[in-house]
């Protein structure tokens, strides 16, 4: 017979809990300055832990360089001017849907 356990963490839940988070569901990128602290497995978009991603402070540095790269280069436009909340699509990553960027060159 399988003993097996699987378990399965709510990370979306987790991640917009008003236990962990002041107005979870607010856009609010001053919750991660460095002098916020942040409390252990309330926020882990590589999970936590021993078995955490290999590449996180790849990808971390990755996404630092790219945002100055474009933000150095382009203003960055609000297609959806009209839009004020965006309809998500969750499967093993939230993304929100049909939503595109768009970028003017400086």
């Amino acid at each position: 017979s399988d003993n097996r356990t699987v378990v399965m963490l709510p990370t979306e839940d987790v991640q917009h809990s008003e236990e962990h988070w002041a107005d979870p569901f607010f856009f609010n990128p001053e919750r991660f300055a460095p002098n916020n602290k942040i409390e252990p497995f309330t926020f882990f978009p590589f999970t936590a832990g021993p078995r955490q991603c290999i590449g996180k402070h790849f990808a971390m540095m990755e996404a630092k360089l790219l945002i100055a790269t474009l933000y150095r280069k382009f203003e960055l436009l609000d297609p959806y001017p009209e839009i004020e909340e965006l309809e998500k699509i969750v499967t093993l990553t939230s993304k929100p849907k049909d939503v595109f960027v768009e970028f003017a060159t400086l």
